[in-house]
């Protein structure tokens, strides 16, 4: 088990869906005018950029919920330092709890998304890879047509031209440039190509 996943675990056994819940409730409830949604808890989308513009306001979030313990903490200790532990004590811990809560939830969901996002890149990796392979395989298979294609048609001329010579008589010739330049114009010849080579 990674170290993520038992994180993960002992968040979950300390009752974060639990209070997700809650949050998501008295979220409906604070945001009546918006639709009952913070756009602070949700994401906006499920790619990549989505993913880093909703870690930003996590981290922001998170921030908050521990600038809040630290000065939940100083309270605490300025009224133990001088008084006993009274009433006052007891909503400055519920507070407290409450911020832990909030900054286990804020870890938890971070997790979570790093752990989707990763697999989200993995699974983009191969998209691109994939394409890129199809394409690879694309032009592969055009070069090996255009081969073919050349190679059948070359084939298919030469099997003329030498029935040609044959009908004249003259299928023995040298394997020279002039034969080649001969046969290069006699195939081009009623394309209107003359080239010597």
């Amino acid at each position: 088990m990674s170290k993520e996943k038992i994180e993960l675990s002992i968040y979950e056994k300390l009752g974060v869906k639990k209070f997700r819940k809650m949050v998501f409730l008295l979220e409906k409830i604070i945001h009546k005018k918006d639709k009952g949604k913070n756009r602070n808890y949700h994401l906006d989308g499920f790619g990549v950029s989505s993913i880093e513009n909703f870690k930003k306001f996590i981290y922001y979030n998170g921030t908050i919920h521990v600038k809040n313990i630290a000065i939940l903490l100083g309270m605490l200790a300025i009224i133990l330092l001088n008084s006993k532990f009274n009433g006052f004590c007891y909503a400055i811990c519920i507070l407290m709890i409450k911020d832990l809560y909030c900054v286990m939830l804020q870890r938890y969901n971070m997790i979570k998304l790093n752990i989707y996002e990763e697999k989200l890149i993995i699974r983009n990796k191969k998209k691109v890879e994939k394409i890129k392979e199809d394409l690879c395989k694309e032009k592969e298979l055009e070069k090996v047509k255009e081969k073919f294609n050349d190679k059948t048609k070359l084939l298919e001329d030469l099997r003329n031209f030498k029935k040609y010579l044959e009908n004249q008589g003259n299928a023995n010739f040298l394997d020279n440039i002039e034969t080649v330049n001969y046969i290069y114009e006699y195939l081009n010849e009623d394309k209107g190509i003359t080239r010597k080579l």
